[in-house]
């Protein structure tokens, strides 16, 4: 399913979305949301806010890392970390958008940015 809308104005995510829509993502699914996030370093580590994307269990969220960078996300269950993913260019992680998950700033990279792709069902 292409996603049109995009197409004008990110040319490069177009072909990105329609690459995960023909490989990873249900077909009747769709973008419902589409965030880039960028973060300088810092002089100290800090763990953002711990939260879900969505509280729609029938939601999708990939996180695409855009560059290499220290920074990794955290991933949780019961208040513990039980999964950590460092940022490597070009790589992506997939989860429940209901997961508890959150960033941290990079101490020694000058830029952590990765995009953040939510997927979930047409609406009829």
């Amino acid at each position: 399913v292409s996603q049109s809308r995009y197409n004008k104005q990110f040319p490069n995510m177009a072909r990105l979305l329609d690459y995960l829509q023909s490989t990873h993502i249900p077909k009747q699914y769709v973008v419902r949301r589409f965030l880039a996030n960028l973060q300088t370093i810092r002089p100290e580590f800090s763990i953002n806010e711990v939260h879900p994307d969505f509280h729609n269990e029938d939601y999708i969220t990939i996180l695409y890392y855009v560059n290499d960078s220290d920074g990794d996300t955290y991933f949780f269950e019961n208040d513990e970390c039980i999964y950590r993913v460092p940022p490597v260019k070009g790589t992506a992680v997939m989860y429940p958008s209901t997961t508890l998950h959150a960033g941290s700033t990079p101490t020694k990279s000058n830029t952590r940015v990765v995009i953040n792709l939510c997927f979930g069902p047409k609406h009829n």
